[in-house]
């Protein structure tokens, strides 16, 4: 089972445990996990399916900004390719910020409701 990690943050020992589970829970196989480290920049949900496509990914991890989520995930859903993410916990000591993985969640769905408060060309004005 191929896995596509698009993350800088490096894969902690316990957390490839955890992403083997995931993968076997999602996919319904007992197997090994190949994890392929992708830490990249992306700007487009077609990126991703490219990587997907190259690599013959079955799941794929990503760590994206708010806006691209909702894309990417609609991107994958056509191809039957299951977006997560890893849970974590952040901790701060001595004002130095950690992470910790505490698990793996499937992203289902993406809502993001706003309500615009400032434009730069009200600004200008």
């Amino acid at each position: 089972m191929r896995v596509l990690r698009i993350t800088r943050h490096p894969l902690q020992d316990l957390q490839r445990t955890g992403l083997k589970v995931a993968a076997q829970r999602l996919l319904g196989r007992d197997e090994d996990i190949e994890v392929i480290e992708c830490a990249v920049t992306i700007s487009s949900p077609e990126e991703v399916l490219e990587m997907v496509r190259k690599h013959g990914a079955e799941i794929v991890e990503a760590v994206l900004p708010i806006n691209m989520l909702a894309p990417v995930l609609e991107a994958l859903r056509k191809e039957g390719v299951p977006l997560i993410r890893a849970v974590m916990e952040r901790k701060v000591a001595n004002g130095e910020a950690t992470f910790e993985w505490r698990g793996y969640e499937e992203i289902k769905a993406v809502k993001v409701e706003t309500v615009e408060l400032c434009r730069l060309d009200q600004l200008n004005a």
